[in-house]
């Protein structure tokens, strides 16, 4: 099984090749058409209860294994475009309340990576 993940990120990246991370893994984000709009609606009752125009909002979407989601700890989630460096440029992504997740600096990001790798290695000893 899978669960899809609905985001709404800002304006201008519609053409982009851009991935959702979660944990080690990545899938691709896809950019949500009125039709992909009207079928999330269809499954996911949060999209249902939302005006036509309001469902607007949510600009792409990504189906996850349900296994990428652990239920015994907390799973770190970013979306990324394609960029020089092996990072990638983290994007805001909203929520339902229109809330942003704050671009972070790449010093900042590689540090949590270098340390999550730790912690990956560490777990599958």
């Amino acid at each position: 099984m899978v669960k899809t993940l609905h985001f709404q990120l800002s304006s201008g990246y519609s053409n982009e090749k851009l991935t959702l991370h979660v944990g080690m893994n990545q899938h691709p984000l896809q950019a949500h058409t009125e039709a992909t709009l009207q079928q999330a609606a269809l499954s996911n009752r949060a999209l249902a209860l939302l005006p036509a125009e309001s469902r607007k909002q949510f600009t792409h979407f990504a189906e996850v294994p349900n296994e990428h989601f652990p239920m015994d700890r907390l799973r770190r989630i970013r979306v990324t475009s394609p960029d020089d460096s092996s990072l990638g440029s983290l994007l805001p992504a909203g929520g339902l309340g229109g809330s942003n997740i704050a671009s972070l600096s790449d010093k900042v990001v590689r540090q949590f990576d270098e340390q999550n790798q730790l912690e990956q290695q560490h777990f599958n000893v």
